[in-house]
């Protein structure tokens, strides 16, 4: 099977539609519906259905998705192995983050890499936590910095780097009269208007909700922090953010510490060992170095 093939029919999942897939890869419309009918017939069945809505796979397509992956991702391998046996390092390395304030660290570290590795292509993807992490372990993202999921980065913390210890907090007015609290529980939030954060998907906040067996009030609801912020000043409601993202907001509301919620362990996850791609190595160790040294200083001597 052509992997070029497998991995075009990845864009297009990740796009949306064929011709998203074929702008971002630098292919016409035509060439793209021509290798997607090239695959299918080479698998005997659609393997994509078509709608207004978009693209989805069919149920062979569903049971097809795992190899799909494997071969493209062996494609990329062994293209980054010829370039490797060639005396050029090269390749694509995707690097996400569930947290705004590691962009800085990020293009630094991109900056530093693209020097030393000018043939490697890095690219930077957003999402929650979880999101990210199911990325990684499908092949499609090689380092994300996250909080710790254990059903990821595995029970040993094999697939897992520690960088630090965070917390959450509550987002309110300044003239709410709970601002000037010390610390908040969850008992305090009950009743109130509730600013959900990236609703309908996993978040820190939703985990924290699950464990804790509670439900709050939900009125509103954002994906971003600076809209939550807002929406908080405005007097809409409260909400819950991470601490380590406040120096990226505003300071004319008020963030109170959550009172027995569990420390956020933020780290990087990253696939299995003997499955990253050369590039995909390469990186991780000059990433890690790097995010270890902007996190808890040079190594002592």
């Amino acid at each position: 099977m052509n992997t070029d093939r497998c991995e075009l029919l990845l864009k297009i999942l990740e796009k949306g539609s064929l011709a998203g897939a074929a702008e971002d890869m630098g292919y016409s419309a035509s060439a793209v519906s021509r290798s997607l009918e090239t695959l299918e017939a080479e698998a005997g069945f659609r393997i994509l259905r078509r709608s207004r809505q978009g693209v989805a796979l069919t149920k062979e397509g569903e049971l097809l998705l795992p190899a799909i992956r494997e071969i493209a991702l062996a494609g990329r391998h062994y293209k980054e192995a010829v370039a490797r046996v060639s005396g050029i390092e090269s390749g694509d390395v995707t690097i996400g983050s569930a947290y705004p304030r590691f962009y800085p660290d990020i293009t630094g570290i991109i900056e530093q890499f693209s020097e030393a590795y000018p043939h490697i292509r890095v690219t930077v993807v957003d999402g929650t936590s979880s999101e990210i992490a199911e990325r990684v372990t499908a092949g499609e993202v090689d380092l994300g910095i996250i909080s710790y999921r254990e059903e990821y980065a595995g029970r040993e913390r094999e697939r897992w780097h520690h960088l630090l210890w965070d917390r959450l907090v509550i987002a309110l007015a300044k003239s709410d009269p709970l601002a000037e609290r010390e610390s908040l529980t969850a008992a305090d939030l009950k009743g109130r208007p509730y600013i959900e954060m990236y609703p309908g998907r996993e978040s820190d906040n939703s985990r924290y909700f699950e464990r804790n067996g509670l439900r709050p009030n939900t009125v509103f609801s954002a994906t971003d922090t600076l809209a939550m912020y807002f929406m908080v000043k405005a007097g809409l409601g409260v909400s819950m953010t991470n601490e380590m993202l406040l120096p990226e907001l505003p300071d004319d509301i008020a963030y109170v510490p959550l009172e027995g919620a569990e420390p956020v362990e933020v780290g990087v996850v990253f696939p299995e060992r003997g499955t990253e791609s050369p590039a995909a190595r390469i990186f991780r160790r000059f990433a890690l170095e790097r995010l270890d040294r902007a996190w808890h200083g040079p190594a002592e001597g």
